[in-house]
């Protein structure tokens, strides 16, 4: 469903100035770098599928491992709209209180807003917790007894994940799901926001939500961030046609 934009009043969007000297490198000319979103749950059961899958067809409890990593890293990424670099520095404290329970919500401060000590609020749904508690299981009872202050996702070396690694695991999953669109870690991001305004009820209020959680200045952005401006136009698009109708 499309959002009533009419009910939002006007919003003036802001002007960015762009440098306008910088020199693009050879080699990233034609190269698009934007991320976009799964745009509806048919997309998102795709890379899941082929996520199940993998844990499914694991030869070796070390693949299972790295599979169920997967699985559960892409579950929670498109629900809890954390950025590539925060999503992999999360740790068990940062979702569970000391008696191993789920917080309510949690108060987070973005590797971005450091210096400035500001927060977002961190919510997430069932699927989520369903996907946590299975992953902690499994580290508990596969990989080691897992402490409040470890890392969530880790490396095979037991470090944290890197953001590239996550990255490259998710670009290479939704070219083999089929998805055209390149997802990387930001448009899991962007997915997020994307589900939550158009599974909303009030879709206006929804944009609002997105655009506090993300700490956005203008609504536009946020509607340009959850591919909803893509949508809408390529919506808008398809009804001017009539020539060959």
């Amino acid at each position: 469903m499309a959002v009533d934009f009419n009910k939002m009043g006007n919003i003036e969007s802001k002007v960015v100035q762009f440098p306008i000297n910088r020199v693009k490198k050879v080699d990233n000319i034609g190269r698009s770098t934007k991320m976009w979103c799964l745009k509806d749950r048919e997309e998102i059961m795709r890379v899941y599928n082929i996520f199940k899958n993998k844990v499914e067809s694991a030869t070796s409890i070390k693949k299972e491992t790295i599979a169920r990593r997967n699985l559960t890293m892409f579950v929670f990424a498109i629900d809890i709209g954390l950025r590539g670099g925060d999503f992999c520095n999360l740790k068990w404290s940062d979702i569970f209180d000391i008696n191993w329970n789920f917080k309510n919500k949690v108060e987070y401060v973005p590797e971005k807003t450091k210096r400035t000590h500001k927060h977002i609020e961190l919510y997430w749904n069932d699927d989520s917790v369903q996907a946590l508690v299975d992953w902690l299981k499994w580290c508990n009872r596969m990989v080691k007894p897992q402490e409040l202050n470890d890392y969530i996702f880790t490396s095979q070396k037991g470090s944290k994940i890197g953001e590239k690694s996550w990255y490259e695991i998710m670009e290479k999953t939704r070219k083999e799901a089929g998805i055209p669109q390149k997802i990387g870690t930001h448009g899991l991001r962007k997915t997020m926001a994307n589900q939550y305004i158009k599974n909303s009820d009030d879709k206006a209020q929804a944009l609002v939500d997105i655009s506090t959680m993300f700490a956005h200045s203008d609504l536009r952005i946020t509607e340009r961030y959850a591919c909803l401006e893509d949508e809408r136009i390529r919506a808008n698009k398809k009804r001017t046609s009539f020539i060959y109708g």
